[in-house]
């Protein structure tokens, strides 16, 4: 994959170079669309799109906080009712900390040449010459380096060094600790079962006590109902009851005693609900016989025969038959009420091929119908309440 660069701390449009455009090659009007473009913790707002294309600038305050390394650009479009649609999330992007250059010394110049996106840059140093002085100063810096180097090789060691001495030490505690938590381990071991054998007692005192107390409330329970039985029985024998209010069996109705339906007297007349339609009144006029409907208005479709040619203007909710002999523009009706059902049939029967302009960029299932071949087709026109949608449907016999 190929990778746009960008310089950390650099502008992109260096030069008045634009850096990257963005193009939207479409038939329908952008005009109030919005775009957000994302890179890194950068987001970027652009106004309205009715030109269908944006400009992605970004100044060095912006590279400067660019991680260095592959980042991936989110570009997304916004319509006018603020609904987003992500076009792409991987836009490659390389941030770098520095070009890449290429400097070779000739005779009394230096030449360094630097590619910036598509901008290449030459840079020519001139200088008299480098005399031997100024190669052993060089030289000299070049065993300074070094030194430092060496030095700095040597506090890493050094470090190193300390660093094995603390693991040592961590080592060592980390041995105590084990030790420790092992002497807790055992100690809360040892209060476990020491808890355990008490709860074990305590539990055996508590069935022993439940014991005593069952055995009470058993005994008390009999007391209570010995006690009952005598209270009853000495209340049949004050208590007097006066049946007389009550009915004798003999005196009950047989559907009383039965419940049947048909010990019930005095029922009323249930009607008898007819079997065949005739037999109701016709009280609301229903029709009964055969009605003549010679001189009403015929509600059929007539089928519209079209130009064989030409810009053809469709009628709405109408049915059409076409032949074409040359190239055919159909033009749909506008303005429609969005309320009321809209539909248009054409049939065509294409025995040479034309170029058919279906006046209409939507489609069913969103794919151009195939008019490829010769044949008779049934194009489907609906209106959906804003745009007309069409579809081609072949005719013919099974192959």
């Amino acid at each position: 994959m190929d990778y746009i660069t960008i310089i950390q701390g650099d502008d992109t449009n260096f030069l008045e170079d634009q850096f990257i455009i963005v193009n939207f090659k479409t038939d329908f009007s952008m005009s109030g669309f919005m775009a957000t473009f994302t890179l890194d913790n950068i987001t970027l707002t652009y106004g309205d799109l009715s030109s269908k294309s944006l400009e992605i600038i970004l100044s060095k305050d912006i590279t400067s906080n660019l991680k260095i390394g592959k980042q991936y650009g989110e570009l997304k479009l916004i319509d006018t009712k603020n609904r987003i649609r992500t076009i792409s999330s991987v836009i490659p992007f390389l941030v770098k900390n520095g070009v890449n250059e290429k400097v070779t010394y000739i005779n009394n110049s230096f030449n360094v040449i630097t590619n910036i996106n598509d901008t290449t840059l030459e840079i020519i140093v001139e200088t008299a010459g480098i005399a031997k002085t100024e190669a052993e100063k060089v030289l000299a810096e070049c065993n300074l380096a070094s030194k430092e180097a060496q030095n700095g090789a040597n506090i890493c060691q050094n470090l190193s060094i300390k660093m094995e001495e603390y693991l040592t030490i961590i080592s060592n505690k980390q041995e105590e600790l084990d030790t420790s938590v092992n002497n807790t381990i055992q100690l809360c071991e040892q209060n476990i079962d020491e808890i355990t054998n008490l709860s074990n007692a305590t539990i055996n005192n508590i069935n022993e006590a439940n014991e005593n107390i069952e055995g009470q409330i058993s005994n008390g329970l009999s007391d209570i109902e010995e006690a009952r039985k005598k209270a009853m029985e000495e209340l049949y024998n004050i208590i007097e009851v006066d049946f007389s209010a009550f009915a004798k069996k003999e005196d009950l109705s047989d559907v009383a005693i039965s419940g049947n339906y048909e010990d019930l007297k005095n029922t009323p007349e249930i009607p008898v609900i007819p079997k065949n339609i005739s037999e109701f009144e016709n009280d609301v006029g229903y029709l009964t016989q055969h009605q003549d409907i010679s001189g009403k208005e015929n509600v059929l479709k007539t089928i519209n025969i079209l130009d064989k040619s030409g810009t053809i203007e469709l009628s709405d909710n109408s049915i059409n038959s076409i032949a074409p002999e040359g190239d055919i523009t159909f033009l749909l009706p506008s303005n429609l009420d969005k309320t009321v059902f809209h539909q248009i049939l054409v049939q065509l029967n294409m025995e040479t091929l034309h170029s058919i302009n279906l006046g209409t960029s939507y489609y069913f299932n969103s794919e151009v119908p195939d008019l490829s071949n010769t044949g008779s087709y049934n194009l489907i026109y609906e209106y959906d309440g804003t745009n007309w949608i069409v579809g081609a449907i072949s005719k013919g016999v099974a192959a």
